[in-house]
């Protein structure tokens, strides 16, 4: 025969094992106990086994009682935390000329990001309800920075796609400043032109040199001198 009762006492747990380790105590919590005697051992000492004489009503019971040890679940505290981390990095670029004219307006980029983590602190080892150790606390520093990082990444994209279209639109400058009439304005964006795409063969380079030998009486490879010229003066 098994059966378990429970009973939450307020006293400490060493003064209540002390009193129930007391075979003067046993009637007082054992109701129906009518004789408790050790058969073997000491009473209260692991392993001793005790004839145990109970009697409810008309009925009387005799079962043999072996003292054996039992964890004892003891409660305690844990610390749960939300960690919630969000980064916004706006940056933006512009692309001007030697004087400071904008070719290409404000571009912005953005890179945003959220990070939640649960972490569990304090967690023991042997705990009944099978709660484990969890996370670890973020770093707020590096969240940033990985943030940035990859906000400038971004940037450099935008830059090099840019940039590549840049030849085009510096070309298409030229012309219309020399159908305007606009020589000099046209010279400027041919010689641009001309740095921007190297010596690589083609024939827009061969219209920019052609008009700088036409209208300036330059060649490819003293434009860029000229170019250096015109800006100091």
């Amino acid at each position: 025969m098994k059966y378990t009762v429970s009973i939450e006492i307020a006293k400490p747990r060493e003064e209540v094992a002390q009193l129930l380790a007391d075979p003067a105590h046993m009637p007082k919590w054992l109701r129906g106990l009518v004789l408790h005697e050790p058969l073997s051992g000491v009473h209260g000492q692991v392993g001793t086994k005790s004839r145990v004489v109970m009697q409810m009503g008309q009925q009387k019971f005799e079962a043999t009682e072996q003292t054996r040890t039992e964890n004892v679940i003891e409660s305690y505290n844990y610390t749960k935390r939300n960690i919630d981390l969000s980064a916004v990095v706006d940056m933006a670029f512009r692309i001007t000329d030697q004087a400071g004219n904008v070719i290409e307006a404000s571009v912005p980029t953005r890179k945003e990001d959220h990070k939640a983590v649960v972490v569990l602190d304090n967690v023991k080892p042997e705990d009944t309800q099978g709660v484990k150790k969890q996370g670890t606390e973020p770093d707020e520093v590096q969240f940033l920075t990985d943030q940035e990082i990859q906000a400038r990444d971004l940037m450099v994209k935008a830059v090099r796609e840019k940039a590549l279209v840049l030849p085009s639109r510096i070309l298409a400058e030229a012309r219309r400043r020399a159908q305007q009439g606009d020589f000099d304005g046209a010279a400027e964006e041919y010689i641009l032109y001309s740095n921007a795409v190297g010596d690589s063969a083609s024939q827009e380079r061969e219209e920019a040199a052609k008009f700088l030998h036409d209208h300036f009486n330059l060649n490819p490879a003293s434009a860029a001198g000229a170019a250096t010229l015109r800006a100091m003066n």
